[in-house]
């Protein structure tokens, strides 16, 4: 539970919405830069059936992620959510 609910939010948040958003925003704007993160993050969720909802909640992270400028903002929604899935399942 340590690792999906804390470790896995902070490490994948500080790659895919700190590094990369930012770097691909200022290459080619914001939306192309919230689709493509986004893409990467799913893919990084090796299984195909779970990489629609992780498409989905990269969109989700990197919108609140450009919109309020928070790290830790993105990583209590992820860690939120993943501590969803683990008590639903």
């Amino acid at each position: 539970i340590l690792v999906l609910v804390v470790l896995a939010p902070i490490t994948e948040e500080l790659l895919y919405r700190e590094r990369l958003l930012a770097v691909l925003r200022e290459l080619w704007g914001w939306l192309p830069a919230m689709l493509l993160s986004s893409a990467l993050f799913a893919l990084g969720h090796a299984d195909a059936s779970v990489m629609p909802i992780a498409f989905a909640g990269g969109l989700c992270c990197s919108a609140v992620m450009l919109r309020t400028g928070s790290l830790a903002a993105v990583i209590g929604l992820h860690a939120g959510w993943n501590l969803g899935v683990i008590g639903a399942s």
